[in-house]
């Protein structure tokens, strides 16, 4: 059904382009509902990144205060040995006897 030459009808070109646009916003629409749902899964990410972080700083921050307390046990140890030895001392105990 083609005129001269290879060209096609009136009535065909018309029901082609309207076919096209038909496709054409059809297209438009997924393309519309794809990048939606990229905008709400990048959210997601976003907030599982953001809860992901605020555990790590909680993980570092407990991790900080044992080594606080830790030092701080250390310390108290440490001072309680010296003050033993100190004592140890004062009390005679690294005298030599007379024999």
């Amino acid at each position: 059904m083609t005129i001269n030459k290879g060209v096609p009808m009136p009535n065909q070109l018309e029901s082609r382009v309207k076919a096209l646009e038909e496709w054409r916003n059809k297209q438009m629409i997924v393309q519309a509902l794809s990048e939606n749902n990229m905008k709400h899964m990048d959210e997601r990410f976003d907030r599982v990144e953001n809860a992901i972080k605020g555990i790590t700083d909680n993980i570092k921050e407990i991790t900080e205060s044992k080594n606080k307390v830790g030092s701080r046990v250390l310390w108290i140890v440490g001072t309680a040995v010296i003050s033993a030895f100190v004592m140890f001392v004062i009390n005679g105990g690294l005298s030599i006897a007379p024999s």
